[in-house]
């Protein structure tokens, strides 16, 4: 998630908050894709992820780096095995996290 898709996602937090569901963001889980590999990211990039990160963390319940992963880049169905190690465990962190906040609303 860099520029454009933390302004969407501020964007629609403030939207939830406004309308009374405050709830629903401090609720949840957000997941940051690293959309340059940790070899080539440039001192910018990480910036400005450690800096959406910051914004997300003190607003959610949960913020999850997902780290690059090829099998993403695509855009295409993605097959979870074909997912590396790092992101098939932070996928499950998430589902963990997720899963974690329907079991205390329920």
């Amino acid at each position: 998630m860099c520029g454009d898709s933390a302004k969407a996602a501020r964007k629609m937090m403030r939207a939830f908050i406004t309308d009374g569901h405050e709830e629903l963001v401090s609720s949840a889980v957000v997941l940051l894709h690293d959309i340059e590999r940790a070899e080539a990211a440039t001192p910018d990039y990480l910036e400005v992820v450690q800096s959406i990160a910051e914004e997300f963390t003190p607003l959610v319940s949960e913020v999850i780096a997902v780290p690059y992963d090829n099998a993403l880049k695509g855009g295409d169905v993605i097959e979870f095995a074909d997912l590396s190690e790092d992101s098939r465990r932070a996928y499950h962190q998430a589902a963990a996290a997720i899963a974690s906040r329907l079991l205390r609303h329920s």
